[in-house]
């Protein structure tokens, strides 16, 4: 989410400087911004390190086993 803050103000930021808001390329340019801005808010691309319980468990449909079957492995899940 930072980077979404940051691209938006970066976007936002040439449009409140009257003599840079007159030229058509700074309006393209904060457009294409927001653009970008909207499409990683939406898209929730993730960034950084991920551990290997936030892999487990992002899947769309749950809780994955990790030899990547996809069968529930209530064993695992209890420690057994």
């Amino acid at each position: 989410m930072a980077a979404v803050a940051f691209l938006l103000i970066l976007a936002i930021g040439p449009l409140l400087v009257p003599d840079l808001r007159a030229e058509p390329a700074i309006w393209i340019f904060s457009g294409v911004l927001v653009g970008v801005a909207v499409l990683r808010a939406f898209t929730g691309r993730r960034s950084g390190i991920v551990t290997a319980r936030q892999v487990k468990y992002s899947r769309w449909w749950g809780y994955t086993s990790h030899d990547g079957t996809g069968e529930r492995d209530m064993r695992e899940k209890l420690g057994r």
